[in-house]
């Protein structure tokens, strides 16, 4: 059987069993609907290959073998099972679509995993150059020598020496290991800082109509996260997860705690959006809650090609105990 009839015979969620009990998908549920509503959606190459799934003995679980992150390959891939295996279709498919989605939950998404050798970009903002300055002086400390601390310097810093460098850190005395949590601590607070203006840039870059004085609360709060909806284009044959099932039945975002939240609703042109659809989403995420704030914007994104709508939520919790200054020292 090919990945595409597998498919085309299941519906997704007679998967989450599975899912959630065995490949211990605890959230981000609404991830993988996303991704299988692509699959649904793509016509197949006419590539030949296999999809081999087989007993690890030694890890103790099933293993899928998949070389071509294509996903228009794979649907024309034949699924090849191991004797002795005993998987029904279900359970067959969601094990292929964990490993498919490994290395993201949408073509997109691998391919700019892909091209960016798997390597994570720093964030380039002043609380990001703090916080690495700050690891960098921590470091240094137990560099010995203009050698050492020359070679630290380096974009690409000898092994050796980097293997001195932490071997001496962990001889640290009492002294030395205080000192370093003080370090530590205010590393950990400007490297959150520096995910909060990633995150300001990103709304204030996907909306004209949200000014940093609108967001600059979210500095002084406890906790925030961050979460992309997309709603694919269906087709005559196939219908696709709306907003509203990813968040309210796939996803745990209106379970979770928050006192003020962020919705930045946009597709290629805001006025395709139904009005029903703006209404359902804005009383799916204040009621029951008692907000301090809600923002929430409509916009048209042109350089959106595909028929998808997507919704970008920022929820979060203040801060009550103190309001925290977030100044460079």
């Amino acid at each position: 059987m090919k990945l595409f009839d597998l498919v085309h015979q299941i519906d997704f969620d007679s998967m989450i069993p599975t899912l959630r009990k065995d490949l211990k998908v605890k959230s981000g549920l609404y991830s993988y609907r996303e991704a299988f509503d692509e699959l649904m959606l793509l016509i197949p190459s006419n590539e030949e290959g296999e999809i081999a799934i087989c007993r690890n003995e030694e890890q103790g679980w099933v293993e899928v073998n998949v070389n071509d992150y294509s996903w228009e390959n794979d649907l024309n891939f034949e699924v090849s099972i191991e004797d002795g295996l005993s998987l029904n279709k279900d359970q067959l498919a969601a094990y292929i679509l964990w490993e498919l989605t490994y290395y993201g939950f949408s073509q997109e998404e691998i391919e700019q995993t892909f091209s960016s050798n798997f390597s994570r970009k720093r964030a380039d903002n002043e609380y990001a150059r703090k916080a690495h300055e700050l690891l960098k002086r921590k470091d240094l400390k137990y560099a010995r020598g203009e050698k050492e601390k020359k070679e630290y310097l380096k974009n690409t810093i000898n092994a050796d020496v980097l293997f001195k460098i932490i071997e001496r850190g962990q001889k640290r005395n009492r002294a030395k290991r205080m000192r370093d949590a003080r370090i530590d601590r205010s590393i950990k607070r400007y490297e959150r800082w520096s995910n909060i203006e990633e995150c300001i840039k990103k709304l204030t870059r996907l909306s004209n109509n949200i000014g940093r004085s609108d967001l600059q609360y979210l500095f002084n709060t406890a906790k925030i996260s961050e979460n992309y909806f997309c709603q694919k284009k269906g087709n005559e044959k196939y219908t696709t997860a709306s907003l509203e099932d990813l968040v309210g039945k796939y996803s745990d975002v209106l379970s979770s705690n928050y006192d003020s939240v962020i919705l930045l609703l946009y597709s290629t042109d805001k006025n395709d959006i139904p009005e029903s659809q703006i209404k359902s989403l804005y009383e799916l995420f204040t009621s029951g809650h008692c907000l301090k704030r809600c923002i929430f914007k409509i916009e048209s994104a042109p350089e959106i090609t595909d028929g998808t709508t997507r919704l970008f939520v920022v929820t979060s919790i203040d801060d009550n105990i103190t309001k925290k200054r977030h100044t460079i020292k």
